[in-house]
């Protein structure tokens, strides 16, 4: 039993540490009328440009992603139109690490007992070393528009740090899949 608790533990702190994606949405929409989807050309329009393969590879895990959901790619007259819009920006964070004291032991000597005895100081806290650094940010955001109304009816997006200057595939379709996370459509 305790196996299975410390296992348990293990996997809730390795999904915490994922990206979190935010939405807006509107709420007078019953989304469950919607049924299929189509993507708007939005590539041209993006602040990153990807490459065909990472724009297939974001297309596919959205599309696998949305028919778990019953909302299925069509060409012809779609419910709904995507787009996604990618930015990729330096950003200067900061850390504050905690710095302690040495803990130490001092002698005295105890006049009135004659004795030598030692006395333990332990360690404190003396502030925090704050330090910064750039690192690079990915935005991905994901809009739903109505194509009968042309308004954006759902957004989501999340933002997580990147290795490179660029995203790659396998980090798009990580923040994609904990964007539509969040979509509920009944």
């Amino acid at each position: 039993m305790k196996k299975i608790f410390i296992f348990s533990f293990c996997i809730m702190v390795l999904l915490s540490c994922g990206p979190t994606a935010n939405i807006e949405k509107d709420n007078s929409i019953d989304f469950s009328k919607y049924q299929t989807f189509n993507w708007f050309d939005s590539e041209k329009d993006s602040t990153v440009m990807l490459n065909e393969i990472q724009i297939s590879n974001l297309h596919q895990t959205v599309k696998q992603e949305l028919e778990k959901k019953g909302i299925t790619e069509s060409t012809s007259n779609p419910d709904l139109i995507l787009k996604q819009d990618i930015l990729v920006e330096k950003t200067l964070k900061e850390r504050n690490d905690p710095i302690y004291s040495q803990s130490f032991y001092r002698t005295a000597y105890n006049p009135y007992t004659g004795r030598y005895i030692n006395i333990y100081y332990p360690s404190r806290f003396l502030g925090y070393d704050r330090s910064e650094y750039v690192s690079r940010e990915g935005t991905l955001t994901i809009s739903m528009i109505d194509s009968k109304t042309d308004k954006v009816v759902w957004q989501g997006w999340t933002v997580t740090d990147i290795n490179s200057s660029n995203f790659t595939s396998s980090e798009l379709s990580r923040a994609a899949v904990t964007i539509l996370k969040q979509f509920k459509n009944k």
